[in-house]
């Protein structure tokens, strides 16, 4: 695409895309990666829970999803309960990796110039949440009679087999961790892809270099890489919004909630001096009690409170 004979085409391509971008329809979304408090919620609201077979079969397939960098949808309905091996290293630490070499979007086997993907799933030894002994358990609740890796779970799980002689179905599968975030009220919907983005961006704030994570995710080049890793997180995202709002927006206080009627607070001209009024009762528990709940930032503030006697 890059030879004389395609640069007519080329130039032209990119002038309807400007088009469209100009005229507001270039409605492309990135994958997000999963938010930090997002991931701590799926590990605190019981959607991983290993002693049931729907958290379990949920616990494993966001480990294989995160820990071997898979991409969407692509695969899962291929894989069988044979395409984990479980080996142990020059340390003694154990590791579930692949069986055999994927061929996927990027990587279909005829390149020489593939890499091997070794990606591996180390356990945490004395962890609850041990991805290794939560594979080791759902393998071990497999049925025998299908060789599917994903299964459907069993009406009446026994202790010996909590999973059927039935494979999922591909769109249940393309569509598991939106359930899972609807299950665990997440701050959003977030697609299987998003696991893939969170590989990346967690292995870039970590400081892992950008060849290393490829070999995690499978990317063949930095510049698709980067488009996973260069946003900024909710929680800096919120402080950029703050600094800005507190470098541009004039401090005008025109309310305070209160559960009392008699509390009135109203602001000047110059959105700078308050005045509160409250009632004797309200002066009674605190006048303190007129900044729970506030968030101020910058400036100098002075409170004349007034104590008045009401009329009869």
């Amino acid at each position: 695409m890059t030879d004389r004979a395609f640069m007519t085409s080329n130039h032209v391509l990119l002038g309807l895309i400007k088009l469209l971008k100009r005229d507001g329809k270039d409605t492309t979304v990135h994958k997000k990666a999963i938010s930090q408090g997002d991931i701590e919620k799926l590990y605190s609201c019981g959607v991983f829970n290993v002693d049931s077979p729907d958290t379990l079969q949920n616990k494993v397939f966001w480990d294989v999803m995160l820990n071997f960098g898979r991409r969407g949808q692509e695969g899962l309905p291929e894989l069988k309960s044979s395409s984990y091996h479980k080996l142990t290293d020059d340390k003694g630490m154990k590791y579930y990796t692949m069986a055999y070499n994927e061929r996927d979007k990027t990587h279909h086997g005829v390149d020489g110039k593939e890499n091997i993907k070794e990606t591996r799933m180390y356990e945490r030894p004395n962890d609850l949440n041990c991805p290794v002994h939560s594979l080791d358990l759902y393998l071990s609740k497999l049925s025998p009679k299908c060789s599917a890796f994903f299964q459907q779970t069993l009406v009446n799980p026994r202790p010996d087999c909590w999973y059927a002689a039935q494979p999922i179905g591909k769109n249940k599968l393309a569509s598991w961790m939106s359930r899972i975030s609807k299950s665990a009220d997440l701050s959003k919907i977030y697609t299987n892809h998003c696991i893939k983005a969170t590989v990346a961006t967690v292995l870039s704030r970590q400081g892992v270099d950008l060849l290393k994570i490829m070999s995690v995710t499978g990317h063949r080049n930095v510049t698709s890489l980067e488009s996973y890793i260069n946003e900024p997180t909710d929680n800096e995202r919120r402080t950029l919004s703050s600094a800005l709002q507190a470098g541009t927006i004039p401090l005008n206080v025109t309310t305070l909630t209160s559960n009392s009627r008699n509390s009135v607070c109203s602001s000047s001209d110059a959105g700078r001096d308050i005045e509160v009024r409250m009632s004797k009762e309200q002066m009674s528990n605190s006048a303190l009690n007129i900044m729970n709940n506030a968030s101020i930032t910058g400036g100098t503030f002075t409170f004349n409170i007034v104590q008045k006697e009401e009329n009869h």
